[in-house]
């Protein structure tokens, strides 16, 4: 789109039309039902699928959120803001509700308000997630976007699940205290300073944990070519 950043539009020409040719003629709504349309709204990027058509309106389905009613021309317009539950100050997703769109299996366990940096107030939703039974929280217009689990996302860390000591526990002598292994994913960004789990020298400045674990070293002067250290448990 030449560089030029779309705030809202429904990309409704892919739908069947009445007339000759792909684009000839006006948009056939009656067979467009279950035709699944495209669509950008501010920073949201979506699919919604038509599921019902009515004269002068249709009912589409986003995600797994309830159906939902809306004229012709507001949908052609892609005035949808109530559906994704930018423009009501109303609750989208019930309380129990299981979401299971996206590679995402989790179920809505609470609800609240939590005021952002820019001062305002924005709707959360707390979660279980049904793999790995982490608890979180997230804003409700990333929740409809589809978004998943943070732990199984490796974006946050429980120990039983995803930490390093229980996907990596060959890393856990580089931590001066290993008890710190319980903190962090073995891809993560963070950075720690190690020490030798060979020769006990402490390297002279931190590493990237994810750097640790592709290279399976700290690269300290004492290596005798060995790619794992010994293993300890904590």
């Amino acid at each position: 789109m030449s560089g030029v950043k779309v705030n809202k539009k429904m990309f409704y020409e892919v739908l069947p039309r009445w007339g000759k040719g792909r684009h000839g003629g006006t948009t056939n709504w009656e067979n467009s039902v279950n035709h699944d349309i495209q669509f950008i709204y501010k920073d949201i990027e979506g699919t919604v699928k038509i599921i019902k058509y009515e004269k002068d309106y249709i009912v589409i389905q986003y995600l797994d959120i309830d159906s939902f009613r809306i004229n012709i021309d507001n949908f052609k317009d892609c005035r949808i803001g109530k559906l994704l539950g930018q423009n009501t100050s109303e609750y989208k997703i019930e309380i129990d509700r299981v979401l299971t769109s996206n590679n995402r299996n989790l179920t809505v366990i609470g609800r609240g308000h939590k005021k952002g940096k820019n001062g305002q107030n924005y709707k959360r939703y707390k979660y279980r997630c049904n793999v790995c039974t982490y608890e979180g929280d997230m804003e409700e217009s990333n929740l409809l976007k589809g978004k998943g689990c943070s732990c199984c996302g490796n974006k946050k860390v429980k120990v039983g699940v995803n930490s390093i000591v229980d996907t990596s526990p060959w890393m856990i002598p580089y931590f001066q205290n290993p008890e710190d292994a319980k903190l962090y994913a073995k891809s993560s960004n963070k950075y720690i300073v190690p020490i030798c789990p060979d020769c006990g020298r402490i390297k002279d400045k931190p590493m990237m944990l994810n750097t640790i674990y592709r290279e399976h070293s700290i690269h300290c002067p004492c290596s005798d070519g060995k790619s794992y250290p010994r293993e300890i448990h904590v």
